[in-house]
């Protein structure tokens, strides 16, 4: 795999990782309380499975993620730019590996539309397809609309180290109430949530490209959230360092 060029990625992987639980540690600054009240709107998604397979085929053989490897980034190449996460195995390392799996291919999704299993690169020409001004963005849903899922859910994994106290946190999206809900829709903060806390599983947080994540956050969008103008997502590529 293609190393990255950035001057950002040639920093030693222990200053990332200190980079990292120190961007963690900031406490929240500012009341959520007009985000709080878009927290389950916006992260409430549901699906209909009464047609899907009763099991899910093998898949390819995955990609482990290793704790104790380099540092881990997911490139999101964007039609508004590039927003690189760094994504945190050494808490959440189910959560991590399942986005790894899907990004790259090497876990089976269910097409929504063929009722058929397929090993694709999930996330690439999917959309941003939920917008909340001063909360989140949404993506990774197959139908586009919040209401698709992969054809599996996977188990909550909370940390405690992780919160929800500034923007540019990634998440796993889920049914609002319901736990074990999350698949492959997944959200980055706009400013701190902690309403999300224990709530919504944390896998990552923006390492790079927040003037991105600023602009989509202003997307003109509809009554729902959802961008007047398609916000496409190009390619999910994972890079270790």
């Amino acid at each position: 795999m293609a190393r990255m060029t950035s001057e950002l990625f040639r920093r030693p992987a222990s200053r990332t990782i200190a980079l990292s639980l120190a961007l963690l540690a900031i406490a929240c600054a500012g009341g959520c309380a007009k985000a709080a009240s878009w927290s389950k709107r916006a992260l409430f998604w549901r699906h209909d499975a009464s047609n899907a397979p009763k099991e899910q085929p093998p898949s390819r053989p995955s990609w482990n993620v290793d704790p104790n490897a380099r540092v881990l980034f997911a490139v999101f190449e964007t039609s508004e730019g590039r927003i690189v996460c760094r994504l945190l195995p050494e808490y959440a390392p189910n959560t991590v590996k399942n986005f790894v799996d899907l990004a790259k291919g090497a876990k089976a999704s269910l097409d929504p539309l063929a009722s058929q299993w397929i090993s694709r690169p999930f996330y690439d020409g999917l959309t941003i397809h939920r917008v909340v001004p001063g909360f989140l963005i949404q993506g990774g849903c197959p139908l586009g609309n919040g209401r698709g899922y992969p054809g599996f859910h996977i188990a909550d994994e909370f940390h405690p180290a992780l919160r929800h106290l500034r923007k540019g946190i990634l998440g796993m999206a889920t049914v609002w109430g319901q736990p074990n809900t999350a698949g492959s829709q997944f959200y980055i903060t706009l400013a701190p949530a902690p309403q999300l806390d224990d709530h919504c599983p944390i896998f990552g947080y923006v390492f790079e490209g927040l003037d991105v994540l600023d602009r989509i956050g202003q997307t003109p969008t509809d009554a729902q959230g959802r961008p007047l103008h398609p916000i496409v997502i190009r390619e999910v590529r994972v890079v270790e360092e």
